[in-house]
C-alpha cells in the first residue's frame, strides 16, 4: 500500500512541477510592442494578435504603453480597455489582444483589450 501511495505522489508531484513550468497557455504571439511594430512594418495584418506589454506608464485615459518606434518615424501607442484595464500601474506585465490599429499623421495607435 506504502507503494501505490508512493507512487502517487510522485505522479502528482512530477504532474505539478510541468503544469507550472510550461504555464496555462497565456503565450503572446509577439513578445513585445516592438515585435508587434516589426510585424506591422512588414505588412502582416496584427488585428487578432497578442502582445505581451510591460506597461511603461500608469492606466490613464486608456494608454498604458508609448515609445517611439526604432526608424523614428511612428509613436507607438498602446490603449487598452474592458475588465482590470483601469488598474494597471507602472511596470505591470499584461497580455493585451489587439482590436484596431489606427495611423495618426505621425502616431501608430493599437487599441486592445487585456487577456486573462
Amino acid at each position: 500500500m506504502r507503494k501505490a501511495i508512493s507512487i502517487v505522489l510522485i505522479i502528482a508531484s512530477l504532474f505539478t512541477i510541468t503544469v507550472t513550468s510550461t504555464g496555462c497557455g497565456n503565450d503572446a504571439d509577439y513578445a513585445a510592442p516592438l515585435k508587434l511594430y516589426d510585424a506591422w512594418n512588414a505588412g502582416e495584418n496584427v488585428t487578432g494578435k497578442t502582445v505581451e506589454v510591460i506597461a511603461n506608464r500608469d492606466y490613464f485615459d486608456e494608454l498604458i504603453f508609448n515609445t517611439p518606434s526604432p526608424d523614428l518615424k511612428w509613436s507607438i501607442s498602446i490603449y487598452v480597455s474592458g475588465d482590470g484595464a483601469d488598474k494597471i500601474k507602472d511596470g505591470d506585465t499584461v497580455i493585451v489582444k489587439i482590436t484596431e490599429c489606427e495611423e495618426l499623421l505621425t502616431n501608430l495607435v493599437f487599441h486592445g483589450t487585456i487577456v486573462d
